[in-house]
């Protein structure tokens, strides 16, 4: 938690001199964007820091990116638009896939696991929240917003909960590690990410971002976390195909829509 303290305070922090002008005009829905946004980004990145303890980075990578699923189901929820059956089959593939991936062979779900799957329900809530207010924030005064809220309420609950890094941890290797989450892993995908939302749907973000998961299964077997197994392949190749297919039917839900409204 002192990890994701720092890293999302530093952020915050970085992208907050390079935008300063910008931020000087922060509004109230800014701070409800941001603040909501936050909060969601705060619960996904510690389930998915705590949860990298119990399990691997190539499931983990797969877990987490569940929110491709979850997101057209709680736009069904929160918008009364329901999936398309294409949607839906992907979305069923894509869970048999993660079951198959995540599930021991007694079908117990291993703690680790369960909280990679939490990660993506927070973020799907996460991207919703966003792709609500998009049209009516600014996206680099939401994306710190966000990022400070983050990091605030991590660094709260590692003082409550952990005891304070000494000096000595932050050894050249962890410095290194840090720089890079800040700023390419923190501020510059977060901000991406706030302006992208503006000309884009939600699905199709959640969709994209899902690669995640193939870039961390693959850098799992390239450095050893991984084994290349028969059960892992399958997994793999099933939630991949879901991906696809969900994103193919929200694609066509989108391009219906668009052929309506266009219509005399």
């Amino acid at each position: 938690m002192y990890y994701l303290g720092i890293r999302f305070l530093l952020s915050g922090l970085f992208m907050g001199l390079i935008f300063i002008r910008i931020l000087r005009h922060v509004t109230k829905t800014d701070l409800l964007c941001g603040g909501l946004s936050g909060v969601m980004l705060a619960l996904s990145f510690a389930a998915q820091t705590i949860g990298l303890q119990y399990t691997t980075p190539g499931k983990a990578g797969f877990l987490a990116n569940a929110c491709v699923i979850i997101v057209p189901f709680l736009v069904w929820a929160l918008y009364r638009k329901r999936p398309t059956m294409r949607t839906m089959a992907g979305a069923m593939i894509a869970f048999i896939g993660l079951a198959v991936i995540s599930l021991t062979e007694r079908f117990t779900l291993q703690f680790g696991d369960f909280l990679e799957i939490m990660c993506a329900v927070f973020f799907a809530v996460q991207t919703l929240i966003v792709d609500r207010f998009a049209d009516r924030v600014h996206p680099v005064r939401m994306a710190v917003l966000q990022v400070l809220v983050a990091g605030v309420l991590c660094m709260g609950v590692a003082a409550v909960t952990e005891a304070a890094p000494a000096g000595d941890m932050f050894t050249t290797s962890v410095l290194i590690a840090l720089a890079y989450g800040v700023i390419f892993c923190t501020a510059l995908s977060f901000a991406i990410q706030a302006w992208a939302q503006r000309v884009t749907q939600p699905s199709h973000v959640s969709l994209i971002l899902c690669f995640e998961a193939v870039f961390s299964f693959l850098f799992a077997l390239l450095f050893g976390y991984e084994s290349l197994t028969m059960r892992s392949v399958t997994g793999s190749l099933l939630v991949i195909a879901g991906f696809l297919i969900t994103e193919a039917g929200t694609a066509g839900e989108a391009k219906l829509q668009e052929e309506t409204a266009g219509a005399p």
